[in-house]
């Protein structure tokens, strides 16, 4: 099988996707060393040209990209619009990775829902839509559960040719979370976030200033 990895952060390779990608790959390869995968950056001229390529001659391409409160980066809108204008014979499996800082599924749903749209739209066959939340600290060594799904996924894959609906839905986790979960997440996140970048960058106790309110 010969399948592309698109990394349409607008991070590029510095982002979340394209290690969330990694683990995935590796499942694949797990499989057999025989699969044959390749990677490239939407962000990069290189990177564009080389994934509408792989649309043309891969047996598989997955997309991957993070989301922006609720919506895709713009780089990946551009892509598939350029692959509805573009569609030829060959009809490769569409793989889609969507992940967001917020941890809700319910953020990632209505994404999810028009992929699959875009993949009947483009004639192809989809192999699934891999959406979770909370992928923000990925980059920092966490959520080291979600690393481990993502090369299950690529294993699966790999034997399959597809994604079974009920490992997308465990990846997804819960649509919305209860207002006491949400609070104790907000004050995680800020505590072993976002305040840790301000003492960092040496900002902690100005953390409350409002230098463009009027005076």
């Amino acid at each position: 099988m010969r399948l592309t990895l698109c990394n349409g952060s607008p991070r590029g390779r510095s982002g979340n996707t394209p290690i969330l990608e990694e683990h995935f790959a590796r499942g694949v390869r797990s499989v057999s060393p025989e699969h044959r995968i390749r990677t490239c950056t939407l962000g990069e001229p290189e990177g564009f040209r080389e994934a509408l390529e792989a649309f043309g001659e891969d047996d598989a391409v997955l997309l991957g990209f993070p989301l922006y409160v609720d919506a895709m980066p713009s780089g990946v809108k551009a892509f598939l619009e350029v692959l509805g204008e573009r569609r030829g014979e060959h009809r490769p499996v569409l793989l889609f990775l969507v992940h967001s800082g917020f941890p809700e599924g319910v953020h990632t749903r209505l994404v999810g829902e028009y992929l699959e749209r875009a993949a009947r739209r483009l004639a192809c066959p989809c192999g699934g839509v891999m959406r979770f939340g909370g992928s923000e600290g990925i980059r920092q060594g966490g959520n080291g559960k979600v690393l481990r799904s993502m090369e299950a996924l690529g294993r699966e894959f790999g034997i399959r040719g597809h994604l079974d609906p009920q490992s997308l839905e465990a990846l997804a986790g819960v649509e919305r979370l209860s207002s006491w979960i949400l609070g104790l997440v907000g004050w995680a996140s800020r505590v072993f976030y976002w305040d840790r970048i301000l003492k960092k960058n040496g900002a902690f106790d100005r953390r409350y200033d409002r230098p463009l309110e009027p005076r």
